[in-house]
């Protein structure tokens, strides 16, 4: 979904939607600021992270609902075409402070689908992540009603098709 609406009052074109999560881009957090309900939220997890862990994450999960919020580090954004969740971060405004989940270690990572959702129009990469983003909606990856949120799934499902992942294309499987 590409419209998402801050508290029924805010509409952008930037962001991803799932359910009550509103995801967006770490450069484009400014555009949540322009929103009074969020700036406090905001600001104040902002205030609260490292030095060092400013410089990691690269989105922002907004729940609508709840006023909670969590940076997240995938790994690779940029250059992956579907990139894996790393580590989150996720605020706790009444104690002013992060707990902290790494999954380095998990064997099937949570994954982004659709991450040119996430960044603005002037973004330098997003028609390239929206191409692959397309390829993957002809093969029916979106509506195929299995599970895709999670890596080992996402790479079946694809190889199911007949598909792999090189670069940011899906290719053919016989097309080595």
């Amino acid at each position: 979904m590409n419209t998402n609406t801050l508290n029924g009052r805010t509409n952008t074109q930037l962001g991803k939607r799932v359910l009550d999560d509103w995801y967006i881009h770490t450069d484009y957090l400014y555009r949540v600021l322009e929103d009074p309900s969020y700036q406090q939220l905001v600001k104040a997890a902002l205030a609260a992270m490292t030095k060092e862990d400013l410089k990691l994450f690269n989105v922002a999960k907004i729940n609508l609902h709840r006023n909670r919020l969590s940076f997240l580090q995938y790994l690779n954004f940029e250059q992956d075409p579907f990139p894996t969740l790393n580590v989150s971060w996720i605020f706790d405004p009444s104690k002013q402070e992060f707990s902290i989940r790494s999954y380095s270690t998990s064997l099937n990572l949570p994954i982004l689908h659709r991450k040119e959702l996430l960044v603005g129009h002037d973004h330098p990469l997003r028609e390239q992540w929206q191409r692959i983003t397309n390829s993957a909606e002809a093969l029916g990856l979106f509506s195929s009603g299995k599970p895709i949120g999670f890596r080992l799934n996402w790479l079946r499902l694809i190889a199911d098709k007949g598909f792999r992942i090189v670069e940011d294309q899906l290719l053919p499987l016989g097309n080595e």
